[in-house]
C-alpha cells in the first residue's frame, strides 16, 4: 500500500518496522520508524521500488522463519496475481542482485548482519 500511494522509504528494514496485534483480535498493524528521508511520488520509480524491496528482504535474510518461499508470497501479494505472473521472475532477479550489492557494502561499512 505504500508504493500504491506513492510513497518510498530510503531506510525500508525489518528494525524500522514496528508490529502490534489488535485488542479486538483483527489483523495486526503495521507502522513504520525513522521516517527520515521518505519521499512522495505521483509514481514511484521502479529503481525506488526496487531498493525499498530489496532492503527489507536483507534485513530478514538470516531469520530463521522467512523462508524462500514466504519472500515469493510476499512478492505476489505485493504485486498482486497479474502482474506478479507477468513479472516477477525478472524482478525477483533485480531485487537478488541489489541485495547482495547491500549486503556487499555492509560488509565494506562493517556492519555485518547476522
Amino acid at each position: 500500500q505504500m508504493h500504491e500511494r506513492g510513497i518510498t522509504h530510503p531506510d525500508l528494514k525489518a528494525t524500522n518496522l514496528l508490529v502490534s496485534e489488535s485488542k479486538q483480535g483483527g489483523p495486526a498493524r503495521f507502522s513504520f520508524i525513522d521516517l527520515d528521508g521518505v519521499k512522495t511520488w505521483q509514481r514511484v520509480p521502479e529503481e525506488e521500488m526496487i531498493q525499498n524491496l530489496a532492503r527489507f528482504a536483507v534485513g530478514f535474510r538470516s531469520h530463521p522463519y522467512v523462508t524462500r518461499a514466504d519472500r515469493v508470497r510476499f512478492l505476489r501479494v505485493y504485486l498482486g496475481e497479474h502482474r506478479f505472473r507477468a513479472i516477477w521472475k525478472p524482478l525477483w532477479r533485480k531485487l537478488a542482485l541489489w541485495g547482495e550489492r547491500k549486503i556487499e557494502r555492509n560488509r565494506r561499512r562493517g556492519r555485518f548482519l547476522a
